[in-house]
């Protein structure tokens, strides 16, 4: 690449930075500002490696931002906020939402087989090779 192409690639690339920081990571927004395509955009990501850790670090910025807004609305007693936050980053003391199915047989043991029909037995062994795929 000659010098001239370099120093014009560089200035696109630090254009689309910019635009990228202005958006908070919106790519498209950011193409768009900065007058190049997506596609382009993502050649550079793909190709430099600086390039790439800097939508890196742009893209933990706009994340940082929504924790900040995320923890001020709970701070406010935002409701939907609060059980977003326990069920995301509160599984391990048990807030979170999940279905628990239980395949055991009577009281807690084994299921029992031995006095189905020949039919029901063919259904059951269909069902179970069926979830095996």
């Amino acid at each position: 690449m000659t010098d001239a192409k370099t120093n014009k690639t560089n200035a696109n690339k630090k254009k689309a930075i910019e635009a990228l920081r202005s958006t908070a990571g919106n790519i498209t927004a950011a193409c768009t500002a900065a007058n190049i395509s997506r596609t382009q955009f993502h050649k550079w990501r793909n190709e430099d490696p600086e390039f790439a850790q800097v939508i890196a670090d742009v893209s933990e910025s706009a994340i940082d931002m929504g924790e900040t807004a995320l923890m001020k609305q709970i701070q406010d007693g935002n409701t939907a906020c609060i059980i977003f936050l326990l069920k995301t980053r509160g599984k391990d003391r048990g807030y979170i939402e999940r279905v628990e199915h239980d395949h055991r047989g009577k009281d807690g043991g084994p299921i029992q087989f031995a006095n189905l029909s020949d039919d029901a037995l063919d259904a059951a062994l269909k069902i179970l090779e069926k979830d095996g795929e």
